[in-house]
């Protein structure tokens, strides 16, 4: 895997410059929105929060779960089987609801429509595209989101197809395209080969009668790229509920009935070469007392080499995770697994870190790696497996080195209607 360094690049002024701050304003695109939204892209057009049914997140969990690539897996679910948009079939209302997501990144999830006796044959224009979420993350993870944060799209006639877009790492203090624009149509989507440009499932579940909507947010040529499509998770249900169309979309009774237990695979251990944006990795070396959430003396070397990666690269922003094993009462264990990535937080910070690269959450025992559920006689190292804490690398930022030409071009160019 290439490490980051090698994607930063000279730029020579100052031709090189002003075409790119042209760039950048030709960045500021014309999204339709939905309403305002704050300085964490949270919407000031919420409805009332909505309940989660508790059966849904071990459902998903089921089906998608995390760090299981779904195209080994469940490869009929993005091959064409089923559709990823949304077909209207009567006049109805639409919400979109954000129920969850396993992502660092801060992504933008916007929606277009379509007659669906014509469907687009190129991706939409800006100006096509409404926002939905201009920030689909979650409260401490970069947004201000809840699980059940719901949205009203619009109301919708029959013979409407819906698209829908995620903006990967799309929120930069306003709405950007992101690291990459990926579409529920996944011939829209600019991977080179066609077997991985899906990117989205939609799938219908029956008991509650709404669709899940689930996203992969790195382009899957990406080397850290799990391809486990729950990257961020939504809900989108109509009012009536008959009016999506249902025949073309995969259902959850089925899959659940179908489901085949995979063995999940530990993110890799830190070192400097599998520092990518997006990355997952493992503090290995990282350990903890029993029951207590301080950090052992003698256990710090992953933390340090952090540092110093860091250090080196200093718009570095990540995000904390930390996970304990089923032993002990489920609330006690979440409880414990957010002391102990504060813990990582404070460590850092002793070390020069600004808290504010760095976010924090702890799962508890709700992310396990194998089968050491409660109830479940498991070793000491099988447990072991279970308590770990994870480095999400949210953003690498922006290293540029800037040279100047001691021979320029005799006049600079200027962007139109400057008078300078």
């Amino acid at each position: 895997m290439k490490q980051f360094k090698t994607r930063s690049r000279k730029l020579f002024l100052p031709l090189t410059f002003t075409c790119l701050l042209f760039s950048a304003i030709l960045g500021a695109q014309s999204y339709q929105y939905l309403g305002g939204y704050d300085d964490l892209g949270f919407p000031n057009y919420l409805e009332e929060i909505e309940k989660i049914d508790s059966t849904v997140l071990p459902l998903i969990r089921t089906i998608l779960p995390e760090r299981v690539s779904l195209p080994e897996r469940r490869p009929e679910l993005i091959n064409g089987a089923f559709d990823s948009d949304l077909q209207i079939v009567e006049k109805a209302s639409l919400w979109v609801t954000f129920f969850h997501e396993e992502a660092g990144y801060k992504n933008v999830l916007g929606f277009y429509t379509y007659e669906i006796d014509s469907p687009p044959t190129t991706k939409p224009a800006p100006e096509e595209i409404t926002i939905i979420f201009p920030n689909a993350s979650r409260a401490g993870s970069g947004g201000r989101l809840v699980s059940g944060s719901k949205v009203k799209i619009g109301t919708f006639e029959p013979g409407t197809g819906i698209g829908w877009v995620l903006f990967s790492n799309g929120w930069r203090a306003a709405v950007t395209p992101g690291n990459w624009e990926l579409y529920s149509n996944a011939n829209f989507n600019t991977e080179k080969t066609a077997e991985k440009r899906a990117h989205s499932v939609s799938i219908y579940n029956p008991s509650l009668d709404n669709v899940i909507l689930g996203f992969e947010d790195l382009s899957r040529e990406h080397p850290v790229c799990d391809h486990d499509f729950n990257d961020v998770l939504f809900f989108v249900s109509a009012d009536p509920p008959s009016a999506i169309q249902k025949a073309n979309l995969a259902d959850t009774k089925t899959l659940e009935e179908e489901v085949v237990e995979v063995p999940v695979e530990a993110a890799p251990e830190l070192t400097e070469d599998v520092i990518e944006e997006g990355a997952l990795i493992r503090l290995s070396k990282l350990y903890y007392n029993f029951d207590k959430a301080s950090i052992r003396a003698d256990a710090t070397e992953d933390l340090d080499e952090l540092v110093r990666i860091m250090t080196k690269y200093p718009d570095m922003t990540i995000a904390i995770s930390s996970h304990t094993d089923s032993r002990g009462n489920d609330a006690y264990n979440l409880n414990l697994s957010k002391n102990r990535a504060k813990s990582v937080v404070d460590y850092l910070a002793k070390k020069g870190i600004d808290p504010k690269r760095v976010s924090s959450e702890g799962f508890g025992e709700t992310k396990l790696l194998n089968e050491c559920a409660d109830g479940v006689s498991c070793s000491e190292e099988q447990h072991q497996y279970n308590r770990r804490t994870e480095v999400r690398i949210v953003e690498m930022g922006a290293s540029v080195d800037v040279e100047y030409n001691n021979n320029g071009p005799k006049t600079i160019d200027k962007m139109p209607g400057s008078k300078g």
